[in-house]
């Protein structure tokens, strides 16, 4: 998991800088994104890195889950219910 974390984390660092390349020369830029951004969207790890150096907007997307629960036309949860979202990246112990 190191080494994956280590070859992502240097993704994000380039991809970053290469947009605060574009942002930084007054250009606008646009990153699509899966799903809703910030749910567990790729998006959130350009984020974190430039909202503070630049102004973003975010619009929201509807994650895979509430647009499966949405075209069942069925409520996932209702009254009392209570739901969980649990990452697939935890450990077995986790």
């Amino acid at each position: 998991h190191d080494d994956y974390r280590s070859q992502i984390t240097d993704f994000y660092e380039q991809s970053a800088e290469q947009v605060a390349g574009h942002l930084g020369a007054g250009k606008m830029v646009a990153v699509l994104s899966e799903g809703d951004p910030l749910f567990y969207g790729s998006y959130m790890h350009l984020h974190v890195r430039l909202s503070h150096r630049f102004p973003t907007e975010v619009i929201p997307g509807i994650t895979a889950m509430s647009g499966c629960w949405s075209a069942t036309g069925l409520p996932i949860v209702q009254g009392d219910d209570v739901l969980t979202v649990l990452p697939g990246t935890m450990s077995e112990f986790e």
